[in-house]
């Protein structure tokens, strides 16, 4: 087992189970290009940082962490709720953060370092089911079919909606093969363009990872968006 402490010595693949996920050493064999976790820090002219942010993983605080290395003007923000501040994408784009896929690198002329966060998939549902009840106006569509259907968390588990499925059927796995449910396509893309692949459950060591691996400051930060009406385990 590779520990994510360590993991710029080792070759790293994700393998995603219904209760847990488990960071596996693949050995220092040659990677594909862009060769990523050979490069300390970023070349602000070059390299463009994206954050694949899935949703209820932790990156609202992650985001807001990884904004305090960047001028306003370098940072394009891909949101698409009321409020949410974009930015402007342009070659002075630095830093990209968003509820994309994986491959909206595709049409920069940058060299793309991507960054994630990944939560056990059971607790990442469970907080996301009660984020939407107690924030609506984030999905309209589902936070009503909740509220007039008075829907469970495991009526909202099961429901056969696509517009559920979507956020409750392998999301982890859809964001980083790049919209499809391809679990070998979503490691061999976190191994061959990520520089770090953090775990929620490990938010400071995952956070102490990307500081050591682009040259950070350390900074203080406090957690955002965290679901109190959650009930204890």
């Amino acid at each position: 087992m590779c520990d994510i402490r360590h993991s710029r010595a080792c070759h790293r693949k994700l393998f995603v189970t219904p209760t847990s996920f488990h960071l596996h050493t693949m050995g220092k064999e040659k990677r594909k290009q862009p060769k990523r976790k050979d490069i300390i820090g970023l070349d602000p002219i070059n390299d463009v940082l994206i954050f694949m942010h899935i949703p209820k993983t932790g990156g609202t605080t992650l985001r807001v962490i990884i904004e305090k290395y960047y001028e306003l003007s370098q940072v394009y923000r891909n949101y698409d709720y009321l409020g949410a501040r974009k930015g402007q994408k342009s070659e002075k784009t630095c830093f990209i953060d968003g509820h994309d896929y994986f491959g909206i690198h595709h049409d920069l002329n940058k060299r793309p370092v991507y960054v994630t966060m990944l939560r056990n998939p059971v607790d990442r549902i469970i907080s996301e089911y009660y984020y939407i009840v107690k924030e609506p106006g984030r999905d309209r569509y589902i936070s009503n079919k909740i509220k007039n259907n008075n829907l469970s968390l495991e009526d909202y588990v099961f429901l056969e909606d696509e517009k559920f499925h979507f956020r409750t059927r392998n999301m982890q796995t859809r964001f980083a093969a790049g919209g499809t449910i391809n679990l070998e396509k979503a490691k061999e893309n976190l191994t061959n363009y990520f520089a770090v692949v953090g775990i929620t459950e490990m938010f400071d060591q995952s956070l102490h990872l990307m500081q050591k691996e682009f040259g950070w400051k350390d900074t203080g930060y406090q957690k955002k968006l965290v679901q109190h009406n959650r009930p204890k385990k």
